[in-house]
């Protein structure tokens, strides 16, 4: 039963994702694919199988990992102005692996990679500017929602079964890799264009925001709580504090 839900809960979540993204615009649908539908998930059956302790350290990793996210959304974003999406997913991926090999060999505390997290994604959506996004946007192909899940289940499984060769760290890294937005990223230049593109990706760094806040929570309180209540908490925290950003995010494109 555990293994089924492994393989079809997130595919699932993407999903659902993918349809809130089509029926509420770029900005929001950014936002909300940048929240830890996968992550969170792969966090979860990693603290099942390997145990709290492995989770709390995996989390530092899967912190740290977000502070390489921001500066793959700015990769792409910039990118996606003079190249297809193969170069941008490319050159994003490079970008994020490269600040992810400089931060995690850092021995830090999971408040001080929170921080340097949380500065990297305040300059990350500071470097990407609001672009004006058409109207009337063609649709998705048949085959873009059935991909994403795909994807999304087989990352998940593989982080899952490799996680005792990976170890904790190594571990965070693959589950913070961005397969998901780039997915959603790689489609959407592909399909309605650079503006759109954009915005998306400045909505999923819009997102990293509420993103470290729920591994921040997992990790001040799996040890006392034990892990489905820490897991629970994370969530009814990171949902409103995600709904709060979106709302200030649009307030700001006000003005």
């Amino acid at each position: 039963m555990l293994w089924l839900f492994k393989v079809f809960a997130v595919p699932v979540l993407v999903a659902l994702a993918t349809l809130a993204i089509r029926h509420w615009g770029a900005a929001i649908g950014g936002l909300l694919t940048g929240l830890p539908f996968m992550t969170g998930p792969t966090s979860f059956f990693l603290a099942i199988d390997q145990g709290v302790d492995f989770a709390i350290a995996a989390n530092t990793g899967v912190i740290l990992a977000v502070a390489a996210v921001g500066p793959w959304t700015v990769a792409f974003y910039w990118l996606a102005g003079s190249f297809r999406w193969p170069m941008c997913m490319l050159g994003g991926l490079a970008t994020f692996a490269a600040v992810s090999l400089v931060l995690q060999p850092l021995h830090v505390d999971s408040r001080t990679a929170a921080a340097i997290a949380t500065v990297s994604v305040l300059a990350s959506v500071l470097l990407m500017p609001r672009v004006e996004v058409p109207k009337v946007v063609p649709p998705p192909p048949w085959w873009d929602l059935p991909v994403r899940m795909i994807v999304a289940g087989v990352v998940v499984v593989s982080v899952t079964l490799l996680a005792e060769r990976l170890g904790p760290r190594l571990s965070g890294i693959v589950a913070t890799l961005p397969v998901v937005s780039g997915v959603v990223a790689c489609f959407t230049q592909q399909t309605m264009g650079v503006a759109m593109t954009r915005t998306v990706l400045r909505g999923v760094a819009t997102a990293m925001f509420a993103f470290v806040a729920f591994f921040v929570v997992i990790g001040e309180t799996i040890g006392a709580l034990g892990l489905a209540p820490a897991y629970v908490l994370a969530v009814l925290v990171t949902l409103p504090l995600g709904a709060l950003v979106a709302a200030i995010d649009q307030r700001l494109a006000r003005y």
